[in-house]
């Protein structure tokens, strides 16, 4: 598993133990974070594997299901993301990169309001 990979698990892990404070805020963070980063899906094995150390299975099962639900994605292997998904956080990226804001810069390319709101993270355009 890739340093980048280990990092977002950990994203997971840690607002999974912090989502008693805000739940709907923890999951909404989640989903954020998933949908602004071009890595695939986390798989149960995935979870499984780096935290079969020290959590049991019950507890490993209900990270899955946070995790799962507040990305609205559940999948037993590792799926590549869409072509849609890749090209959104390519957008993102080189606004970013060119020293535009967000959302700012994405209002100021002009593309219709759907559009604008996937970009901005908003909608999923039935990925």
């Amino acid at each position: 598993m890739s340093q980048q990979r280990h990092c977002l698990l950990y994203q997971v892990f840690w607002v999974y133990f912090y989502r008693s404070e805000d739940p709907p805020e923890a999951s909404e963070y989640l989903r954020l974070i998933w949908n602004s980063v071009p890595d695939s899906f986390l798989s149960f094995n995935e979870i499984a594997e780096a935290f079969k150390e020290g959590i049991d299975s019950a507890e490993i099962t209900d990270i899955h299901d946070f995790y799962s639900k507040a990305t609205g994605k559940l999948h037993p292997y590792v799926v590549p993301r869409t072509l849609k998904h890749y090209s959104r956080t390519v957008i993102r990226r080189r606004l970013s990169q060119n020293g535009h804001w967000l959302p700012d810069g994405i209002k100021e390319i002009g593309l219709p309001i759907i559009l604008q709101s996937y970009l901005n993270l908003e909608e999923y355009l039935s990925e």
